[in-house]
């Protein structure tokens, strides 16, 4: 799904080489992709590749004016059935949602696709939707809170930022303050 939507999303002839079987194809495939990670409550990177692909498909629109349009197409339908069934899930678990609000706020741009409206700027926000599984973010533990910045550890580069002119030292003594393994 993250190959399928970056392509959908970011290559500029990507609408030319879709054809409407391969559009049913994918929006069978992204829809029944995001219900099945909303009854998991899985909103990692998985749940935004597979909004980003199905966001992603509006842009055959450029070669097909009338594609993926709820009153007209059948797949766009069932897109939107499912769309809905995955909004009920989310508003019944909203408290164990992470960034609920901003979740919630796509799914209904993507319905309003379906009916011919919409947000033009609806891939951006998917990809300014943060992983919730990704670099941890948190209070320096150490500085006064109304002194710090934030800091974050990236497992996958071993980068370091904190508020340094409060803790004096090397990376790797910093690192032993929070308790983390300084192995780079």
């Amino acid at each position: 799904m993250n190959a399928l939507s970056m392509i959908l999303a970011r290559r500029e002839d990507a609408p030319r080489a879709l054809t409407a079987a391969l559009v049913e194809k994918i929006v069978d495939r992204a829809s029944n992709e995001l219900i099945l990670l909303t009854e998991r409550l899985s909103f990692q990177t998985r749940f935004k590749n597979a909004l980003s692909a199905t966001a992603g498909l509006f842009r055959y629109r450029e070669v097909e004016p009338f594609a993926l349009l709820a009153g007209r197409d059948a797949a766009a339908q069932t897109l939107r059935n499912n769309l809905e069934k995955a909004q009920i899930i989310l508003e019944r678990t909203r408290r164990r949602v992470p960034r609920f609000d901003e979740k919630l706020g796509l799914i209904s741009s993507i319905r309003d696709f379906l009916d011919g409206a919409g947000d033009p700027a609806i891939l951006v926000r998917i990809e300014d939707l943060a992983d919730d599984e990704g670099n941890a973010e948190e209070q320096c533990p150490v500085a006064p809170a109304s002194q710090t910045r934030r800091w974050t550890i990236s497992p996958s580069y071993r980068r370091f930022r904190c508020c340094p002119e409060r803790h004096p030292g090397s990376r790797r003594r910093q690192l032993r303050l929070w308790g983390v393994n300084p192995t780079f």
